[in-house]
This record gives structure tokens, sequence and C-alpha cells, in this order.
């Protein structure tokens, strides 16, 4: 039986995957019952097997390892549905030897935390310079290339890039485009979460999105060959 395998950020993960995500929490209690995210409406539409390997708040450096371990494990008939997160996110090592992600909009807490509990070999400095660097073109290019040869590898597989963040404004080689007025989880409680995820109506949109492309049996994997 075919799968779906779901790569990505936490935009990908189920809401159902709360651990230390206290906006999930949130949302819940809100609604009274855990939202759908798009691998859920995808599921009862296509009855497939769902396999989630998303991460939340993760770079897209690990976005691309985290699917190395499954290339022998999805097989030919399988469909890939990966986000690609923004590309001014990015990873450091930390002092215990682990890849961290540093994402701009948390620099503060974390030139904060650092300077309380050092884990980081980076200056303060040296952080903000290092998110300045990342607004640049070239990571766009960085991950098209990451998208490029997934395209290559999964060549007989359906495999849907796409990015919460708008990438595909600055070139990011998507396979579909959500809606930039998309609403969050903000929108739908006028506030009262300050949460900018999207809610669960923008997930079944995405989901009709993906669907459709799944169902087209002539999607076109451009620009195959690597740089």
């Amino acid at each position: 039986m075919s799968k779906i395998w779901i790569f990505g950020d936490s935009h990908s993960e189920p809401f159902s995957k709360v651990e230390n995500m206290w906006w999930k929490r949130d949302y819940i209690n809100w609604k009274g019952y855990i939202p759908k995210y798009f691998g859920d409406y995808i599921f009862e539409d296509l009855n497939l097997i769902v396999k989630n390997n998303a991460i939340g708040g993760t770079d897209n450096h690990t976005i691309f390892e985290s699917v190395v371990p499954f290339f022998n494990k999805i097989d030919d008939s399988d469909i890939i549905i990966i986000g690609w997160s923004n590309t001014i996110r990015f990873r450091v090592v930390n002092k215990m030897g682990h890849f961290n992600t540093i994402r701009p909009l948390s620099i503060e807490r974390v030139i904060k935390l650092n300077k309380t509990e050092p884990y980081l070999d980076f200056s303060e400095e040296s952080l903000r310079e290092m998110v300045i660097n990342r607004d640049n073109q070239n990571y766009i290019t960085e991950t098209n290339n990451f998208i490029k040869t997934f395209n290559f590898i999964f060549r007989k597989n359906k495999i849907i890039h796409w990015s919460p963040f708008m990438q595909h404004e600055k070139g990011l080689l998507t396979t579909v485009n959500i809606p930039n007025n998309s609403e969050t989880i903000n929108d739908e409680t006028n506030g009262s979460l300050p949460d900018f995820h999207y809610s669960e109506s923008s997930h079944k949109i995405f989901s009709d999105i993906f669907l459709k492309e799944i169902k087209n049996t002539n999607i076109v994997k451009d620009n195959l060959p690597l740089i």
C-alpha cells in the first residue's frame, strides 16, 4: 500500500504532537478538541498511511537531513510532501555537540539564555551577524539545490515542495504555493492567542491544494539536473 511521507517544520506537524509546543496546547484548549492539520485531511481523502517526520522549529539543513534516513524506506509509489522553512533560519553546533536551530524571531531569547547558561561558542555580535548574513539570495539557491536533489532521487515519486513562509516569492522552486492571506491562529482567535501558525481552516485549504496536485498524473519536476 502506498504511503504519504511528510517532512518539514512545525507547520507540517500534527496539532496532536504537543510535547513542548505551548501554542498547540493553547489552541487545542481554545478549540475544545484536537484540530486537524493538512495530513489528516489528506488521509481522510486518500485513505493512505501517513508517515509524519516533521520537526518543529527546525531549519532547512535539518529538514534535508531528516529525509535521508528514509531513502530505502520510501517506495516508488509513495507520495512525499516537504514543507521548507524560512531560509533565514540556520543551525550551529552547541557545546554539547548537538545542532541548535537559530530562529531570527527568537534571537533575543537565545542571546539572553546564552548569557545566563552559556551553551553556544558564539558571541552576541556573531549571532546577530549570522542572522543578517542569512538574508541573502544565495540561501534560496542553496535550498533550490536541496529540492533538485530530492527531485532527482525520487524521480519516480510524486513529490510536493511547499513553504509556509512564502519563500516562492523569493524564487524557491516550490511545487505549489499557499495563499499569502491564509488565516493564522491569531486571526481565528481575534488576537486572544497571538500565534502565527496556520489555523485548522487554513490546513484544510492547504490539503485541497496538495490533493489537487497529488491527483494530477502529470506532475512535472522542473530543473532535475543539479547545478
